[in-house]
């Protein structure tokens, strides 16, 4: 089992969608007990990251974001849509980044390493 899950969850479905509801079911009110469990994550969480990533690279340029707001079930408080991206440059300058180095954060280094690849393609 993954994620408490059956291994064929998707056959439980197929063979009898009333065990499947019940499957889903279960899970769901799992999750969200994991969730009470967990601390919040917030804007600072995530630039925490960042800075994380920064610490053991040694550098801003393997940092890059990207944004999925469609692809996910919860997102960090402060961040629930794309308009919520300044909060992250907010913090970023609060924390002593550069305008240069965060503007590498919010694109330029997904950029150059597209173009890397995209030129290496041809």
């Amino acid at each position: 089992m993954k994620y408490d899950l059956p291994a064929n969850w998707r056959g439980s479905i197929d063979a009898d969608s009333k065990k499947g509801i019940k499957i889903f079911t279960e899970y769901r009110e799992k999750l969200e007990e994991l969730r009470k469990s967990l601390p919040e994550i917030n804007v600072n969480t995530f630039v925490d990251h960042i800075d994380h990533v920064v610490k053991v690279t040694g550098s801003v340029d393997h940092v890059a974001l990207g944004s999925d707001f469609d692809g996910i079930g919860q997102t960090p408080a402060g961040l629930e849509d794309a308009s919520k991206i300044p909060a992250i440059t907010e913090e970023l300058f609060k924390r002593g980044y550069n305008e240069k180095d965060i503007r590498k954060i919010l694109g330029n280094n997904f950029l150059r390493v597209l173009r890397k690849v995209c030129s290496e393609r041809n």
